[in-house]
């Protein structure tokens, strides 16, 4: 039995429609910029496997790395414990943004991301005493597929069956301050945090923000001590070597 054969039997794929086909692509090796496939075929990998290997694929100085770094450590617990790999990583982040962090916390991937910053939010005004409760999102925002992510992003169909289990959110427009004094006047000193994209929303559509229109939006709710999620994803062409 050959390998699409053999997935068929025991593989449920994540974001697919398994109704329409029922043998995938096997994937045997990726080199650069390709795929290569079980019958021989070599596909161009134009979306960097789901925006994730903007390298490419079995790029040699990222592989020399990696196999000189599971070589010493492979995994341990980072509760109550580091390593070397981290403090280095955090310290080159943060280098990045001229000291207007302090602090990196490292999550799995990007819904679990936006469910961590969502408690902080909600900790923070916890820790503080003050009841802040509403989180407020854009409209046409996606954010992730665990509760929480799907909670403040706006419906869509694919959320649809678990609309009875999401805690509510404001939704308003990115392309005025508008809405955001609206929910200032009707929900005051109410509002825990905002979560945006700061520049794309890619699953609403591939929609640009103004970034003028971005920037008022969010002075307002800094004005108004409204903790900001600024939730990135980046979308590019594969990039990788040949």
């Amino acid at each position: 039995m050959n390998y699409r054969k053999r997935d068929a039997e025991v593989i449920w794929h994540p974001y697919t429609q398994h109704f329409q086909t029922h043998e995938f692509p096997a994937i045997i090796k990726a080199h650069g910029n390709y795929l290569h496939l079980d019958n021989g075929e070599k596909v161009l990998d134009a979306i960097s496997s789901w925006w994730v290997n903007l390298h490419g694929h079995s790029h040699p100085h990222i592989t020399s790395r990696m196999g000189q770094t599971l070589g010493n450590l492979q995994q341990v617990m980072f509760a109550g414990f580091t390593h070397p790999y981290a403090i280095e990583l955090s310290e080159r982040i943060l280098s990045l943004f001229s000291n207007r962090f302090s602090k990196v916390f490292f999550s799995d991937n990007g819904s679990t991301s936006v469910e961590v910053a969502l408690k902080m939010c909600f900790q923070y005004w916890s820790n503080k005493g003050i009841k802040r409760n509403k989180i407020i999102a854009f409209k046409n925002s996606y954010h992730g597929d665990t509760f929480g992510s799907m909670s403040v992003a706006d419906r869509n169909i694919f959320s649809k069956p678990f609309w009875p289990f999401l805690f509510e959110v404001e939704l308003i427009s990115p392309n005025s301050t508008e809405d955001l004094e609206i929910l200032l006047k009707k929900y005051p000193e109410s509002i825990a945090g905002m979560i945006y994209e700061p520049m794309i929303q890619g699953a609403g559509g591939m929609v640009i923000h103004n970034p003028n229109m971005l920037n008022a939006i969010l002075d307002l709710a800094k004005d108004n001590k409204i903790m900001l999620i600024a939730d990135e994803a980046v979308f590019s062409v594969s990039s990788g070597w040949l």
